[in-house]
């Protein structure tokens, strides 16, 4: 299938600062005004570390230019409070009242200065526009960490692991398990909807978004068959869930992140890692969802770890509405640049 010729590809890149690596998340203020997160961490590991703090630009004119960074505050007073954890924003939503809510998995690097393990994810809010942020606050009491957010209607919607990542950060017992938590107070109080009944040995990552029909559709990666994503399907907002099953990615999946756009679906993330032609950033693309085209490479390979990925809708319903897509690239060892790609309509 040729799905992507139906949309017009545009190839952007700029380069936020060395020394950085690659949990990354977009968060929308308005239509045209965007904050951008990546990590500011040490050099542990080549830079694949979790020793550092958060930063984020902005752009207000729909991801064109960014402005200086920004240290996000509550992070770096993290790390500083005892040197033994460090939180990496990962996902945020903008709930009705313009509030920017940031989740976080909170690692404890006390003796290993990558992400494992896993304490309590946590939240920050900014009311206004990413200025200044709340302190950190828990959500729950379990250990593990939100792979997605997902804002719609007055309620936001997180896909949560319950997994410590004491043994691995794949799932190792039945007690590892996927949970739709979610929030009907703009941020302020979560609940588990459900327990998500996705496989969870040995899998691990997620992502979720709404269909076109109002199905809400779950992935996860497995972590024993890079070819074969899992995915799990709700018709009720998650209140109950289908049957499981396993889509076929030609070119491998590992870190998948999903998203609709122009009745369309995308997928992308690291083309697994193991195997010929892994570690390359890969971007897929299905009109139902389930069933991917053959796929492409965005950026191949040449150092280290790369390729976490995220993506932001912007500017709809004007002119300017366009899919932009974040990914990391390693440019030396395991240090990163951040990447951009801008997905815009074919013009008629």
């Amino acid at each position: 299938m040729k799905i992507i010729n139906k949309i017009n590809p545009r190839i952007s890149a700029f380069k936020f600062k060395d020394e950085v690596r690659g949990f990354l998340i977009n968060s929308l203020l308005k239509n045209k005004k965007i904050l951008a997160f990546y990590p500011n961490c040490s050099l542990d590991e080549k830079g694949h570390s979790a020793v550092g703090w958060m930063e984020y630009k902005r752009s207000e004119d729909y991801g064109e230019t960014w402005s200086q960074p920004y240290i996000f505050q509550p992070s770096l007073k993290l790390l500083h409070s005892e040197m033994k954890y460090s939180a990496m924003c990962e996902k945020a939503i903008v709930n009705e009242k313009g509030d920017i809510i940031v989740y976080q998995l909170i690692c404890d690097i006390s003796n290993d200065p990558q992400w494992q393990p896993y304490m309590v994810p946590s939240y920050s809010i900014s009311r206004d526009k990413g200025s200044t942020w709340s302190n950190l606050r828990q959500i729950g009491t379990r250990r593990g960490r939100i792979y997605d957010a997902i804002y719609q209607e007055g309620t936001i919607f997180l896909l949560l692991f319950v997994n410590d990542a004491t043994v691995d950060w794949t799932g190792q017992t039945t007690d590892h398990y996927y949970s739709l938590v979610v929030s009907e107070d703009g941020g302020e109080n979560y609940y588990e909807r459900s327990r998500i009944p996705i496989p969870s040995l040995h899998h691990g990552y997620g992502s979720m978004m709404f269909l076109e029909d109002g199905r809400l559709i779950v992935y996860n990666y497995n972590l024993d068959d890079e070819y074969n994503l899992s995915y799990v399907l709700s018709e009720d907002k998650g209140m109950s869930w289908g049957q499981a099953g396993t889509t076929f990615v030609a070119k491998k999946i590992r870190n998948p992140q999903v998203v609709g756009f122009e009745h369309l679906y995308f997928l992308h993330g690291r083309s697994g890692n193991n195997g010929e032609q892994a570690g390359n950033f890969v971007l897929y693309c299905s009109e139902d969802g389930i069933h991917w085209d053959e796929g492409r490479y965005l950026k191949v390979r040449t150092e280290g770890l790369g390729a976490y990925s995220n993506n932001l809708v912007i500017g709809k319903g004007t002119s300017h509405e366009k899919l932009l897509i974040q990914a990391s690239h390693a440019y030396k060892d395991n240090q990163t640049n951040v990447l951009h790609w801008q997905i815009i309509k074919r013009k008629v």
